[in-house]
């Protein structure tokens, strides 16, 4: 069953590389285009967590939500970002994009923000 990780940090990466592990396709997105392309080439994420190959069914693409939508409908979605990141930069750029008439939320949604509000 397919699942899509939106974060790609080192916990997004091991999440990631668990499921596709596990038999499961999984499209992990990360929100800059030249990490994705580092990790394509490197088939690891070296930024974040190092000396983990990613398995053959973990396939690696830069956030782009028609694509996350296309892919994520089937299983779900696990986002997995730093909690003050949710709200700024994931559900703006998903909903507003989202082509027109797409149920959303999709069905299988998990949010796995990491941290909390940073101290003032």
């Amino acid at each position: 069953m397919p699942i899509t990780f939106l974060g790609a940090g080192a916990w997004g990466t091991a999440l990631a590389i668990s499921a596709a592990q596990q038999g499961h396709d999984v499209l992990f997105c990360a929100r800059d285009a030249d990490q994705a392309k580092a990790m394509r080439q490197a088939h690891e994420n070296t930024r974040y967590l190092p000396g983990f190959s990613f398995p053959p069914s973990l396939q690696v693409a830069e956030f782009n939500p028609r694509l996350v939508a296309q892919q994520a409908t089937p299983a779900g979605v696990v986002i997995v970002v730093p909690k003050p990141r949710v709200h700024t930069q994931c559900w703006p750029s998903w909903v507003h994009s989202l082509p027109k008439g797409l149920a959303f939320p999709p069905p299988r949604l998990l949010l796995h923000p990491r941290g909390g509000p940073r101290a003032t």
